[in-house]
């Protein structure tokens, strides 16, 4: 599989040490790591971004995608706007966070699913006809964390395709090596990373506490037929005195992809 990457430990980084970068750094630091692909939002003008990423050598491979757990014009407009940015850039899909309760997460109703897939439904629908497909992602603190809820969704929305976060997945105790069995037709984007439940943080590859099967998620993956790419992501919150630089970090998980064969 083709390895990507995303900006996550780029901004964990910056909120950290205050060390901010643009997104063309971004770009530079995920081609000179070694990665094919790069998850990427527009920034401004998606000519631009598009035009940049390719000359780097690298492949749009996702753009984000923010939809609300309830039908919020505002929100509405936003989405149909990042989806025709999305068009813009080259992307085939859009990898979708969304179905954050307006409160703390409490036990989730059918309705709150009916509310939520008539609102996913709309996205997905505006970018089907945009010639792109909509992948959500299951999130700790959504009202879509684990495989029973992504179930939920699904019976909703049966055009949703899903982005697989095999640590969001274990960290609210679903297995991910299971879902990336149960969802093989359906997962068409990943983000890979590990998780510590005793700093509660999401970490490097390697750098859990044993909870993901990282190897295990991604050989069900494969044997599922999954044509995407592996996407590392690693939103950490755990950031020793003095972390890794974004650059250096990517390039660690890019030596831990390829010792698995990656």
């Amino acid at each position: 599989m083709k390895t990507a990457i995303n900006a996550c430990y780029w901004n964990a980084y910056g909120k950290h040490t205050g060390k901010t970068s643009d997104w063309k750094q971004f770009v530079d630091d995920v081609a000179a790591a070694g990665f094919e692909g790069i998850e990427i939002g527009a920034h401004g003008d998606a000519a631009t971004v598009k035009k940049y990423v390719a000359d780097k050598g690298l492949e749009i491979v996702a753009a984000p995608l923010n939809v609300t757990y309830n039908p919020f014009p505002p929100n509405t407009k936003a989405f149909k706007q990042s989806i025709r940015e999305a068009k813009k850039l080259g992307a085939n899909l859009l990898m979708c966070c969304g179905g954050f309760y307006y409160a703390q997460r409490r036990a989730m109703a059918k309705s709150d699913y009916e509310l939520f897939g008539s609102n996913m439904k709309v996205a997905v629908d505006y970018a089907k006809k945009h010639g792109l497909e909509v992948a959500y992602h299951p999130h700790l603190g959504a009202i879509v964390e684990t495989l029973e809820e992504t179930k939920e969704l699904l019976k909703r929305v049966p055009g949703l395709k899903i982005t697989v976060d095999i640590a969001h997945l274990a960290a609210c105790y679903s297995d991910p090596v299971k879902f990336c069995k149960t969802f093989a037709k359906k997962i068409i984007h990943t983000h890979i990373k590990d998780y510590s439940f005793k700093k509660e943080s999401f970490m490097e590859l390697g750098k859990g506490d044993g909870s993901v099967n990282i190897k295990g998620c991604i050989n069900a993956l494969k044997k599922g037929g999954y044509k995407g790419y592996l996407c590392v992501e690693c939103d950490k919150k755990a950031m020793p005195k003095k972390p890794m630089t974004p650059l250096a970090g990517a390039k660690y998980a890019r030596r831990y992809l390829k010792n698995l064969g990656h």
